[in-house]
């Protein structure tokens, strides 16, 4: 055990020694935009998906008009946005309703709810030129729940549970010393649990940046083997660690900025990789 241990202080030492001056870890929290959608109707949901090309269709088309749009107009829709920090629950504020669920306090949301039911959120960040090479990936630590992430008006996943950290790989969709638009949608209509769960991003929001060549997030593992008569273990540490590395071809470089725009017009110009390392020796 006391190998083990020693080999994992090293390994922490490098990683810390090699990664330092270009690994950073950003929190996201502050100064948020939010506003309530509807369940109901996308035509209510600020025309969420309604567009002649809509987002599914054509990624960050000149035709979107939505909250995930970087040409957003909020008076349009004649609906309030208010400044929130995160972590955020906006069904804390909801009124009571005797025929809302029990289980989940009474609180006015779910399903029979729908114009308390969905929340939007939008946050400007400004991502340095220096920046350009790195590789970058947003981490939201926990939104209720059913959430659908963009990058400037590039739809990047989605996530229907409310208890998952999601991932996101946001690197070849950022626009390098300008501003770039995150937004969320969260759709608190159906229940996970049989308790209070609330609705929203309820916990952090991180912006990660590393190397080119990297650990891929999540992917440091120590497993353990057991076999008769049980007295052992052999634990293995980081088994088959993906490495991933990033490479931008010169096709995709127009006037030194690879801005999401030239990346998707060069047709996926950007190529990445991942492998696996070998696995390391066993320790008793």
């Amino acid at each position: 055990m006391k190998h083990l241990f020693a080999f994992l202080f090293l390994l922490g030492i490098t990683f810390s020694l090699s990664a330092q001056s270009v690994r950073e870890r950003i929190l996201l929290d502050d100064g948020w935009q939010f506003a309530f959608g509807n369940a109901s109707s996308p035509e209510k949901d600020f025309g969420c998906g309604t567009e002649y090309f809509n987002y599914l269709t054509k990624a960050a088309s000149i035709h979107n008009e939505g909250p995930y749009s970087p040409k957003f107009n909020p008076e349009k829709w004649g609906v309030d946005w208010k400044t929130v920090n995160l972590p955020h629950d906006w069904v804390v504020d909801l009124p009571y309703a005797k025929e809302a669920s029990h289980s989940h306090g009474y609180k006015a949301v779910g399903y029979k709810f729908p114009e308390n039911s969905v929340g939007w959120y939008r946050k400007a960040i400004t991502v340095p030129q220096e920046d350009l090479g790195k590789h970058l990936y947003l981490q939201f630590d926990g939104i209720f729940r059913d959430a659908r992430i963009w990058i400037n008006g590039f739809y990047l996943g989605h996530e229907p549970s409310g208890y998952a950290t999601q991932v996101y790989d946001i690197t070849e969709y950022l626009n390098y010393g300008e501003e770039n638009l995150i937004c969320v949608r969260a759709d608190a209509t159906l229940e996970e649990g049989w308790f209070y769960e609330g609705a929203g991003i309820y916990r952090h929001v991180w912006l990660n940046k590393t190397a080119p060549l990297h650990v891929a997030p999540f992917g440091t593992f120590v497993h353990s083997t057991l076999a008769a008569p049980f007295d052992k273990a052999k634990l293995r540490p980081l088994l088959k660690t993906p490495v991933c590395k990033r490479r931008i071809t010169a096709s995709a470089i127009s006037s030194g900025l690879p801005t999401a725009r030239k990346w998707h017009a060069a047709k996926r110009p950007v190529s990445r990789y991942c492998r696996k390392t070998a696995s390391s020796p066993s320790v008793k």
